[in-house]
């Protein structure tokens, strides 16, 4: 009865350590940029570059050398 006892002992707190790890791995995993923090709330870890630097009032981006746009 005992050695019954220990073995099952022994695979219930295997089972209870796997349990605890996989919950773990699977609630650290995201969706792309967004992390839920809770129901219908998300935390946007988005990366924000830097603009560019005023020139004379305008704004001059490298991917449109033609256009000027005004800074406000």
């Amino acid at each position: 009865m005992l050695k019954i006892l220990k073995r099952w002992g022994s695979m219930l707190v295997l089972a209870t350590i796997t349990v605890l790890l996989v919950g773990k791995a699977c609630s650290q995993e995201a969706y792309g940029p967004y992390n839920v923090i809770g129901y219908n709330y998300t935390d946007r870890n988005i990366f924000l570059p830097d603009l560019p630097n005023k020139h004379d009032g305008y704004i001059e981006f490298h991917f449109l050398p033609e256009r000027k746009i005004e800074a406000k």
